[in-house]
């Protein structure tokens, strides 16, 4: 087995003398080095409401029992949710806590207590069923794809004031959930936390907008990733303890509607076969509408089925609308589309047709558009995403659009 260096934090025994109870100082309106001095000698913190509120974050969550299903819990607190996720009489699981302050990670241990809270760094990688321990920044820089994929996330009163970390926070977390997987977000009223006076009722829409998530109805579904403005238009507060924001990341990617781009194919930056090796044909934006059009659209990689002008056959493909973060070579937004062919190795098209146009029936939303660090880097995800696709294809759940 995989394992991870020296173990940064671990569980402290629990002292055999009378503890301290107290009400457990403001996770969220201080950096990590401060709540650890806070939480110094708190071996029995409290906070307002916790266990109901953890017990109704556990039951959003939806774990499958299956015996081995994996949840992130972003925001330790006092351990109350991890604890309810791997008793007996809660979902069998592995469960990675992640939080930036170390004396959080050791109280949430000591709340979970043994034998399921396992070492943090020796033991964070593995598949027994336990909590691990996880520090990492605001922004998850420390979580990898190889901890996931999840079943669920849940952030844990850790969102609301966290800048630009929370957006890359989200991003990163939703990118480790299993297509069906839970994301759920319970934040606190302002003044929940002693000396907090941050205000737990932020709106998630507009972060929601750019993300492959779409929320959970009360049948516990969801219809698909809905791109309308209404949808943006929909408050999403995460503020009430019994009731916190519960989303999807929706079972095959699909969106609630499916739309169309039409186009002629013109002359891109050619780095698709050159540099890449996944030749696109880039569509002319203008004729797509435009940045009027495509600004109301999130930035990143769709799939769908295309075909060239004359053809009464579609294909499978994968396409970007985005800005190129990656590289730096100009302004607006372009439609690049890679068709795919019976594999990697041979695409569908290997000829150039400029100037002809291409109709592309966009059926599902994989992720937001990301910079990368590395052109290798860049042709690795996109890999991954021609994968994705494949497989939400090969699900039968986007059908084939009619011949005409």
């Amino acid at each position: 087995r995989l394992r991870a260096p020296a173990p940064s934090v671990a569980p402290r025994p629990v002292p055999s003398r009378a503890r301290e109870r107290r009400r457990a100082p403001s996770r969220a309106s201080a950096s990590p080095t401060a709540r650890d001095d806070a939480l110094r000698g708190c071996t029995e913190c409290s906070l307002p409401n916790e266990r109901a509120r953890a017990d109704a974050v556990a039951r959003a969550m939806a774990l499958p029992d299956t015996g081995h299903a994996r949840a992130l819990v972003v925001g330790v607190e006092t351990g109350m949710l991890a604890r309810a996720l791997t008793t007996d009489d809660g979902a069998r699981c592995t469960v990675l806590c992640a939080d930036a302050s170390t004396a959080m990670l050791e109280r949430g241990a000591e709340t979970v207590g043994a034998p399921r809270a396992l070492r943090a760094g020796v033991d964070v990688l593995g598949n027994e069923r336990g909590a691990r321990f996880l520090r990492a920044d605001d922004a998850l820089k420390e979580l990898k794809p190889y901890h996931g994929p999840f079943d669920a996330v849940a952030f844990n009163a850790h969102l609301c004031d966290r800048g630009e970390a929370r957006r890359t926070a989200l991003t990163r977390a939703t990118m480790a959930l299993k297509p069906g997987g839970r994301m759920v977000i319970s934040e606190r009223k302002a003044g929940d936390a002693e000396g907090s006076d941050v205000d737990g009722g932020l709106d998630f829409a507009e972060i929601v907008r750019d993300l492959p998530l779409a929320r959970v109805d009360a049948s516990g579904s969801c219809s698909g990733k809905d791109l309308s403005a209404a949808a943006t238009a929909t408050a999403m507060r995460a503020d009430d303890d019994e009731n916190p924001l519960v989303l999807m990341v929706p079972k095959f990617y699909e969106l609630a509607n499916r739309f169309t781009l039409e186009a002629p194919v013109v002359t891109g930056f050619g780095r698709g076969s050159k540099q890449m090796g996944v030749p696109t044909a880039n569509l002319d934006p203008e004729t797509c509408g435009g940045e009027a059009v495509l600004s109301a659209l999130p930035l990143g990689v769709y799939f769908g089925w295309a075909k060239r002008e004359g053809e009464s056959n579609w294909h499978e493909c994968v396409l970007n609308v985005g800005k190129r973060p990656t590289f730096v070579d100009g302004d607006g937004t372009t439609i690049e589309v890679h068709v795919m062919g019976a594999s990697d190795a041979t695409p569908e098209y290997e000829d150039d047709f400029y100037g002809e146009t291409m109709r592309v029936d966009v059926c599902g939303f994989i992720r937001p558009e990301l910079r990368f660090d590395s052109l290798p880097e860049l042709v690795a995800r996109i890999k991954t995403d021609i994968g994705l696709a494949r497989n939400a294809m090969a699900s039968g759940a986007h059908a084939r659009p009619s011949s005409s």
